[in-house]
């Protein structure tokens, strides 16, 4: 008899354990506070799980109500910029078989698909590059996103600076990344 409670205790502990980890192991959360609520439903079978069902639920519900709330904040920029259509959708003409290609392979990779209107120019030194981005800040209405590794502060990095000023000051929303 008592081989046949350990077999029964040692089957019980070992489906709490495989449900245990079966529970926490889905859910993305910090390895250490995964490896804290293992020991505390281990330790504690009983008050540990009450624990759990109380306090550990409800930061991985607020966290997929987070996510739900910035997808539908993406989805609502990506709508407003038309990214998202395909580009047969948007009137564009159509492509070369190899361009083709790549934008099946971009929508298979990617969870927006490529937009079209888009152009692309080759800028082989700072003084074009410099012009460039001076007349896309001058024509800019609406926002102004830039990322730089390094602002040097000399004349073409003032010049930057007080052209972007300038358009915030205007009401454009300017952001710079350094």
């Amino acid at each position: 008899m008592p081989i046949a409670e350990f077999l029964i205790s040692f089957a019980v502990i070992g489906l709490h354990t495989a449900v245990i980890l079966s529970v926490l192991l889905e859910e993305r959360r910090h390895p250490s506070a995964t490896l804290a609520w293992i020991w505390a439903l281990i330790l504690l079978p009983v008050i540990g799980v009450f624990l759990y069902l109380l306090i550990g639920t409800v930061r991985a519900d607020r966290l997929v109500k987070q996510s739900h709330a910035f997808e539908a904040r993406v989805g609502s920029i990506l709508d407003k910029h038309q990214i998202g259509k395909k580009l047969a959708d948007t009137g564009e003409p159509p492509v070369q078989p190899r361009t083709e290609a790549m934008l099946r392979l971009g929508d298979n990779v990617a969870s927006t698909p490529a937009s079209g209107g888009n152009r692309a120019a080759m800028l082989v030194n700072a003084t074009q590059a410099y012009r460039s981005m001076i007349e896309a800040i001058e024509a800019a209405e609406d926002h102004i996103h830039v990322e730089f590794y390094i602002i040097q502060p000399d004349e073409a990095g003032k010049r930057l600076r007080d052209r972007l000023i300038r358009k915030a000051d205007a009401g454009v929303q300017v952001r710079v990344l350094v």
